[in-house]
């Protein structure tokens, strides 16, 4: 399967997680482009049977780079854990459990939009 760069790097965006819009405009110059010509034209891409080919190829094979489940992220934070508390590097040990947090859903990052910053909220866990 041959593809131009442009269609390439629009696979590559896909699977890096960009919508198929954003995936478009970072791989061909939209500047003079409406919005919904470049949503059509997204579409058309995407419903093509060698693009829908490419990205699929390209997601397995970063499933078989990342051969990881959240047990084995989870084993090597608490190892983490474990000698920063050894060695009484607190700030160690609180990014490794939080890490842990983050990675269980027990606590996210907020993006605020207007500060550009990220913020952490917790979100407590009722037995």
């Amino acid at each position: 399967m041959v593809l131009t760069d442009k269609q390439e790097k629009f696979c590559q965006e896909v699977v890096k997680g960009l919508n198929y819009s954003d995936a478009y405009r970072k791989a061909y110059g939209t500047e003079k482009m409406k919005p919904a010509t470049v949503n059509r034209k997204a579409k058309e891409l995407a419903d093509n049977g060698k693009i829908a080919a490419r990205v699929r190829q390209l997601r397995e094979r970063a499933l078989k780079r990342y051969d990881l489940t959240v047990d084995d992220i989870i084993d090597e934070l608490e190892e983490a854990r474990s000698v920063a508390a050894k060695n009484r590097t607190a700030a160690a040990m609180v990014s490794a459990s939080m890490g842990k947090a983050k990675l269980l859903g027990l606590v996210t990052d907020k993006f605020d939009g207007t500060l550009n910053t990220v913020s952490t909220v917790k979100i407590e866990v009722v037995d």
